[in-house]
């Protein structure tokens, strides 16, 4: 997995903002490359940050998946790469990795979650 960082904005001291989506480090593009580079994504920094929580978050990563900037990325992942990519977790049996859809989400919430922890790590 590999995560970048596009367009990083220089450090702002003590912003204070209303709307975390204003701030300028939220704003920044997020990028993702699955283990075997087949998959990739990019993600605004406060949507991967979405996908980071304390308990479960399918709200969220079901109205990521929907935002047409991630629509147009996931609508080019080949089916069976993103099954070959989640059956490495061996978190979901053969039946649930049926479903293409659930399968989306599931990966967009891996690969924001993964940004993230990237970047902690830095």
């Amino acid at each position: 997995m590999i995560v970048t960082l596009t367009n990083r904005p220089r450090q702002i001291a003590a912003p204070k903002w209303n709307d975390m989506s204003e701030c300028p480090e939220h704003n920044e593009k997020l990028q993702w490359n699955s283990s075997s580079g087949s998959l990739d994504l990019e993600l605004f920094h406060y949507d991967a940050q979405s996908m980071m929580g304390p308990g479960a978050v399918d709200t969220e990563a079901e109205a990521l998946v929907q935002a047409d900037y991630v629509k147009v990325q996931t609508s080019e992942w080949d089916p069976a790469e993103l099954v070959d990519e989640l059956s490495e977790f061996g978190m979901w049996d053969e039946e649930e990795l049926k479903d293409h859809d659930k399968n989306i989400l599931r990966m967009v919430w891996i690969a924001g979650a993964d940004m993230i922890e990237c970047l902690a790590e830095e």
